[in-house]
């Protein structure tokens, strides 16, 4: 799983934290609040982990948690498929009381 790395500039000294619109699909680190200093770079990385497939879009905010003021928004656009399929195995189910676990 890739990491997407996105670049926060603030114009002064704020504390701040990054919203993802689908934590469970869309990953974003830092995950708590930190702050942004003036004329310094910090680091946003963002991970996808689809939970199905298809084309969607999602939404990153980097909100001020002082004053709550939204300072960027990005948009994410995502394209996921279905794996690749290598190999298959054709699996039979042991009976419990076939079980080794379940002998007397």
């Amino acid at each position: 799983k890739q990491w997407y790395q996105r670049r926060v500039r603030a114009d002064a000294v704020r504390v701040v934290q990054c919203y993802s619109a689908n934590n469970r699909v869309l990953k974003v680190e830092p995950d708590r609040e930190f702050m942004l200093l003036p004329n310094n770079i910090q680091e946003v990385k963002i991970r996808f982990e689809p939970l199905d497939t298809g084309i969607k879009d999602y939404q990153v905010n980097i909100v001020d948690t002082k004053n709550r003021i939204l300072l960027e928004r990005w948009a994410v656009h995502t394209t996921s498929d279905l794996p690749i399929v290598s190999k298959t195995y054709d699996l039979a189910r042991v009976p419990r009381s076939l079980h080794p676990s379940h002998s007397p």
